[in-house]
């Protein structure tokens, strides 16, 4: 296979090989990343064929022929690092009082993650109900910028944060939102 893609990447891929290779054994010869699915247009009835590695039973593009071309998708890498943690929404109480708790509380969110420049958008990602996320990121440094709940809306504040991401770990983080309550 020749322009094979890179990891979680699209590329225009050729098969320069025997004609009705099947296509599990084409794309096999990428060795830049896994081909976990692969797409052509038959010419003749403008259906689109479908390859998937491992699911024979939704694949209908079973062979190849020389020169015969596909748009094909790398297979992600493993998620050896990023970010987790949970959004906390606090001050909850008006007055904290020594010996009376009132821990902040899980907030449910959407958060933009942007390169540390903040030029270019990486990805969004919603915690669940309870704030929690894990987000797989390359090691690398980002600025969170937490949403607020409703566009225009001031209150509860997202407190936006720098942060760096390390090889092969996930960093435990809190991304907090203030109620303004004091």
């Amino acid at each position: 296979m020749q322009d094979c893609p890179l990891q979680g990447n699209w590329a225009f891929s050729v098969w320069a090989g025997d004609d009705g290779t099947a296509t599990e054994q084409a794309v096999a010869t990428c060795t830049e990343a896994t081909v976990a699915a692969a797409y052509w247009i038959d010419p003749q009835t403008q259906a689109w064929m479908r390859y998937f590695s491992g699911r024979s039973d939704l694949t209908t593009l079973t062979s190849l022929d020389n020169m015969q071309g596909v748009l094909a998708l790398g297979e992600e890498a493993p998620a050896t690092s990023g970010i987790e943690g949970q959004v906390l929404l606090g001050p909850i109480c008006p007055v904290v009082q020594v010996g009376v708790p009132c821990p902040d509380q899980p907030f449910q969110s959407t958060v933009i993650v942007w390169n540390a420049e903040r030029t270019t958008r990486i990805r969004t990602f919603t915690t669940d109900e309870e704030g929690r996320f894990r987000v797989p990121l390359v090691p690398g440094d980002y600025y969170l910028d937490p949403q607020p709940p409703e566009p225009g809306q001031t209150l509860p504040t997202p407190i936006p944060q720098n942060l760096t991401v390390l090889a092969d770990q996930f960093v435990q983080i809190t991304i907090e939102y203030d109620t303004g309550i004091r």
